[in-house]
């Protein structure tokens, strides 16, 4: 399990994970993303494809603040 720092991108998952674990202040200054857009996103850019996970991102991450 993980968590963000300032800008960071977490998947919806484990933000409900961390908000249980640590409280509705963690990964405050994150953004979500839904599950699979989030596992995409990693995907792409592992195989340095940064044109679409840009895409992904500017279309469906929420940011906490």
């Amino acid at each position: 399990m993980s968590s963000a720092i300032c800008g960071g991108v977490i998947s919806y998952t484990m933000h409900k994970k961390n908000i249980k674990k640590f409280g509705g202040y963690s990964d405050t200054m994150s953004y979500i993303l839904p599950d699979k857009h989030y596992k995409r996103l990693i995907d792409y850019k592992k195989q340095g494809r940064e044109k679409e996970a840009d895409k992904i991102f500017n279309k469906y991450a929420i940011s906490q603040i």
